[in-house]
């Protein structure tokens, strides 16, 4: 299940590797189109009334829960429908990031208002651990920390650049 899926992309590309794939996504467009391409979409209005108590291998949360009013909510709703074993996979800015502490206002994973909230790593590991979720490992991915402060560095006002001297620059 891959629960907010963007465009469909890993949706596509688990089925075509033989997985059996859902998708849940917020935009009834995105889920007609996953519709219109043969894969299970769903709003989330229309899973309350589905049996999906213990019925997936794994959930994808991929850059959601920052988006939602109540995240710890939906991690406990989704940790329900794991099978014993089952696994969640969650990638979500971190609130404990470097940037955020150099660029503050002008770190670009805050996303003001489209970002509900941002969790720390201690606010997520709680979080799971409320679900009845063991915390497996953590990433940071490179690949995002350059984007986040290459972004970061281009909307920080010409004026106010000499404030963040080297981190700008990175």
């Amino acid at each position: 299940l891959d629960f907010g899926w963007g465009g469909g992309e890993f949706l596509r590309l688990m089925r075509s590797y033989g997985y059996d794939v859902f998708g849940v996504d917020f935009d009834p467009i995105a889920v007609g189109a996953l519709k219109s391409s043969g894969i299970s979409g769903y709003h989330p209005d229309e899973i309350d009334h589905m049996n999906w108590r213990e019925a997936f291998d794994s959930i994808s949360l991929n850059r959601v829960i920052e988006h939602v009013p109540n995240p710890v909510k939906l991690i406990a709703d989704l940790s329900v429908m794991l099978k014993p074993g089952g696994r969640m996979y969650i990638e979500v800015p971190n609130a404990d990031a470097a940037g955020l502490s150099i660029f503050g206002k002008y770190w670009r994973g805050l996303e003001a208002p489209r970002h509900l909230n941002l969790p720390s790593w201690e606010g997520l590991s709680l979080a799971l651990r409320g679900a009845g979720l063991e915390e497996e490992s953590r990433l940071l991915r490179r690949s995002v920390r350059d984007w986040l402060w290459r972004e970061s560095s281009e909307v920080i006002p010409e004026s106010e650049r000499w404030r963040f001297g080297a981190a700008s620059k990175q």
